[in-house]
């Protein structure tokens, strides 16, 4: 697309650049969009809720991300008269933590929740939150899903189509189950009339991800009578309900195009930030699902060696480059595959560039850092000697950490539910953040298996596994002021100072410096389906540590007092008996070859670009290219006269 405009001195000028459609779904009354974000996609043909024909759902998986729909004035003509229903079907692979739908009222408390429900919490609970959240007479009415007398009493009951209707007429607030009422309360607040968006599967902007599957969604601008309840129960249409009913929006997620859809690519087109050992594309199958014979990947123009697998109406290709790919350096990668005619081959290619990246010790797992994150300069671990570098998060939350994409090496630790995670840390500033992170989809608290804290904004360090956030059998904390070895100054975190969380069965400690700073006992084992991890970061709350790790170890045993002392001392967790069974360890002294960091200055009627760390400078009419090579810079600096037509510039390691 391109865009041309006048130019202050007269003339014009253009700016283009591209976009790639994405998946979507319509409503069948206004035909309003609903975005599929995060890998989120349709069931194959007799996945919907009647398991016949064509008949689709929406597949959110162990939690790819929700369905975003913009226009959604109709919200609002309902909110107007304080009268709304919402139908749904659904059923869930886990009880996590989730949220089925969000309508987000800038107006409303709690992360904007104009109209909201968990179904259920990890608690076995149903909340239907209206105007904000959480005041039990104004905003919220809740039920645990014992109380409604079709449940089976076993948590596999989610795993079947059940219909939910949530409704709100005045005060009074109902939630009906398979066509019983199971829940009538009274919330007095009026309904919000600035809803702006409706998320389906996610709170936003995509946390407390659903686990499961949705079909067959609808609005109404009254509150649904018992009969018409029953009636959509029963498999009637929601455009045959009479009129009266108010219809507003319904999507029944079963216009899927016929040629398929691409569900995600990894890594992101244009990302800056790549993971170097895999390259995936996964697309949903249409009618006919593509032959695997005629599928193939490139790399920057290369035939490559990809795995094309096809498995629940998806075709999923997959590369892992051995050797991983340079930290810094771009490419292009080209997925080929038939057309809708089964003989032409169609292609797509997709562009990236390989993040900074540090790999542990013992089996090279891959660690790649996010945000602002950087090694440290030579000298800058916690030894201060010369070869000894850690991570640096930087001075301000801006979602940093390192990610490790594959963390199912942690589920070994579940096997005996024993555990442990030490390192380094000096902090700049005391923040809200996680010193390493474990996400498991079963867990709950936002896929928490493990959570550790060091601290929270608050001066509390937290130790959370399997969920979050009982204090019975997931969660134990303390202030740091109970450590004897505390200054009570908040400069004491400016130095550094070594952290051990460890789990041993029931029982749980925190370790600082050597000393037992806490031990609690929490009953939930250790979950067993780990699959990514952080150093760093808290994907919960979007918090990322503000200061220095160093020497992050993680073991599938609890540590003596005598190893804990040891690694407190400045000993190698490599040093340690093989008892403490060592999973992974990352020294952090593998500082990747640094990114090109461009810097632009006028003066004089001329605009001079400079560059570090190497590289060739590039450039292109349009912000997304093509680029081609400046002769001859590769100096580091480039001048051009401030007078010469737009362009933009880019360094090519």
């Amino acid at each position: 697309m391109a865009l041309t405009y006048p130019l202050a001195g007269g003339g014009s000028d253009t700016y283009e650049w591209k976009f790639t459609v994405g998946a979507f779904t319509r409503d069948l009354v206004q035909s309003r969009i609903g975005v599929f974000r995060g890998g989120s996609t349709f069931t194959p043909a007799g996945g919907g809720r009647t398991g016949t024909g064509s008949d689709r759902a929406v597949e959110f998986g162990n939690g790819t991300g929700p369905i975003s729909i913009v226009q959604v004035d109709f919200l609002n003509q309902a909110a107007a008269n304080d009268e709304m229903t919402f139908a749904i079907w659904a059923k869930k692979y886990d009880i996590a933590n989730n949220s089925v739908f969000w309508g987000i009222s800038p107006s409303s408390s709690s992360n904007l929740r104009g109209w909201q429900a968990h179904l259920p919490w990890s608690n076995n609970n149903i909340y239907f939150d209206t105007a904000g959240c959480c005041d039990g007479s104004t905003q919220r009415i809740n039920a645990p899903i014992t109380d409604f007398a079709g449940y089976s009493g076993d948590e596999t009951w989610w795993r079947d189509w059940h219909f939910f209707v949530f409704s709100k007429k005045g005060e009074v607030k109902q939630i009906w189950i398979d066509g019983t009422l199971f829940l009538e309360g009274y919330n007095t607040a009026p309904l919000p009339t600035d809803f702006n968006e409706l998320l389906l599967g996610a709170e936003p902007p995509a946390g407390n991800l659903f686990h499961g599957q949705i079909d067959d969604f609808s609005v109404y601008r009254t509150a649904l009578t018992e009969a018409q309840i029953g009636q959509l129960r029963s498999g009637t249409s929601p455009q045959a309900l009479p009129a009266a009913a108010g219809l507003l929006a319904y999507w029944n997620f079963d216009d899927m195009p016929a040629e398929g859809l691409f569900v995600s690519f990894t890594p992101e087109p244009d990302t800056l930030t790549a993971d170097p050992n895999l390259i995936r594309v996964v697309h949903a199958e249409g009618t006919p699902a593509w032959d695997t014979s005629k599928v193939s990947l490139l790399l920057d123009g290369t035939a490559i060696n990809a795995t094309v697998t096809q498995a629940s109406g998806l075709t999923t290709v997959t590369y892992v480059p051995s050797p991983i790919l340079a930290a810094g350096s771009h490419h292009t990668a080209t997925i080929r595959y038939p057309g809708a005619d089964g003989t032409t081959i169609l292609s797509r290619d997709w562009e990236f560039t390989v993040a900074s990246y540090t790999k542990d010790v013992l089996h090279s797992y891959v660690g790649v850092l996010r945000g602002p994150a950087k090694f440290t300069a030579d000298g800058g671990g916690r030894t201060g000697q010369a070869g000894d570098f850690g991570i640096d998060f930087g001075t301000v939350n801006n979602r940093q950490g390192v990610f490790i994409g594959d963390a199912s090496w942690l589920n070994q630790a579940s096997a005996t539910d024993q555990f442990a995670v030490a390192g380094w840390q000096k902090l700049h500033n005391v923040a809200d953040s996680a010193f390493f992170w474990a996400v498991s989809p079963s867990s709950s608290g936002t896929q928490r298996g493990v959570g550790t804290h060091t601290p929270w904004s608050n001066n509390n360090l937290y130790f959370d596994t399997a969920g979050c956030c009982d204090a019975a059998t997931q969660r134990i904390n303390g202030p740091i002021t109970d450590f004897l070895g505390y200054s009570g100054d908040v400069a004491w975190w400016r130095d550094w100072h070594h952290f051990v969380f460890q789990k041993n069965a029931e029982v749980k400690q925190i370790w600082i410096d050597g000393q037992l700073f806490l031990e609690g006992y929490n009953t939930n084992p250790l979950p067993t389906d780990f699959t990514t991890a952080w150093f760093g970061y808290n994907p919960a709350d979007n918090g990322g540590l503000q200061g220095i790790l160093d020497d992050m170890a993680i073991y599938g045993a609890a540590l003596t007092e005598a190893q804990v002392g040891q690694l407190a001392a400045g000993s190698s967790p490599q040093s340690l008996p093989a008892t403490a069974k060592l999973l992974a360890y990352w020294n952090f002294n593998d500082a990747s070859v640094p990114v090109p960091v461009l810097n632009v200055s006028y003066s004089a009627g001329n605009v001079t670009i400079t560059w570090t760390n190497g590289g060739t400078l590039q450039q292109a009419t349009s912000v997304t290219g093509p680029y081609t090579d400046i002769a001859g810079a590769t100096s580091g600096t480039h001048t051009e006269a401030a007078s010469a037509a737009q362009r933009y510039f880019r360094v090519r390691k």
